[in-house]
């Protein structure tokens, strides 16, 4: 499991995503902690912005990113979900099914 540093991500947040200070805190009050699974992925963005091809479930951040119209940090904690114990297979395929659908603008 990986606990992101808030201070580097809020400074991400700020400076290069353009979110407020009290956006940024409000934003990462409650982000989860991050599954092994998507850790690397996680590291390698805080590094130098690279996201990396990782699928989970059948589904890819990039994919993910561009259908929900989202940021990396945005993908990781909705696909992060995806990693739960609590879920059971059937809750897990309907939750993989409503993530692919894309996420349409006006």
């Amino acid at each position: 499991m990986l606990i992101l540093d808030n201070n580097q991500v809020k400074y991400i947040l700020c400076s290069e995503l353009g979110y407020s200070p009290i956006e940024a805190d409000s934003y990462l009050r409650d982000f989860p902690v991050i599954h092994d699974e998507l850790a690397d992925a996680v590291q390698r963005w805080l590094e130098d912005r690279t996201v990396l091809e990782t699928n989970i479930f059948g589904l890819s951040i990039k994919d993910y990113m561009r259908t929900h119209h989202s940021h990396f940090l945005m993908a990781v904690r909705d696909l992060n979900h995806l990693y739960d114990n609590d879920l059971t297979p059937e809750r897990r395929d309907r939750l993989v099914g409503i993530l692919r659908k894309p996420n349409i603008r006006w």
